[in-house]
């Protein structure tokens, strides 16, 4: 067998586990990933039937990456918080609530361009989401350079879009 021909061999070997690799991801994210409009859609229902407040928290770092901030999120959170991801086209990711999940798959958490972590904080109203960016300040130091921001709904806005806006903010 002549190089080329190897080379062709090995160049169709690729493209076949490329096509398998990419149906496993599509499968995986259509079982964990959902909107995080569907999400908030959901809470806000769900606040405005029970008289409940919820909020947005989102969390940015210039030296850490959304990987690093999830899964320290994930350890820090109530179980009943929603955590996601935000992409730089401004696409919304939320996943699956269950946080050995969230730590254990570091590929459900694997979102192209993503800027920041972003939490739903369902029965949170300003005080506690302030307690929850205080547990989460000390999850990281210093040097990591975490931001937090947060909104709270009804407090600060009953449109979903614009609490997004104000946390990032």
């Amino acid at each position: 067998m002549s190089n080329q021909e190897e080379v062709t061999r090995l160049q169709a070997e690729l493209l076949v586990a490329q096509a398998l690799l990419d149906q496993a991801r599509a499968a995986t994210k259509h079982t964990i990933v959902r909107p995080l409009t569907e999400t908030l859609r959901h809470e806000k229902r769900r606040s405005e039937r029970y008289n409940h407040y919820f909020s947005v928290l989102l969390l940015r770092s210039p030296k850490l990456d959304h990987l690093q901030l999830a899964r320290a999120a994930s350890a820090t959170l109530r179980a009943t918080d929603v955590l996601g991801v935000l992409d730089g086209s401004g696409d919304h990711h939320v996943f699956d609530t269950n946080r050995e999940s969230v730590r254990a798959s570091a590929d459900a958490l694997v979102v192209e361009g993503a800027e920041a972590v972003v939490a739903v904080l369902p029965e949170t109203d300003k005080e506690g989401v302030q307690v929850a960016v205080n547990r989460l300040r000390v999850a990281f130091t210093a040097d990591d350079q975490v931001t937090a921001g947060y909104a709270v709904y009804p407090d600060d806005s009953t449109d979903t879009d614009e609490l997004i806006s104000i946390a990032a903010a």
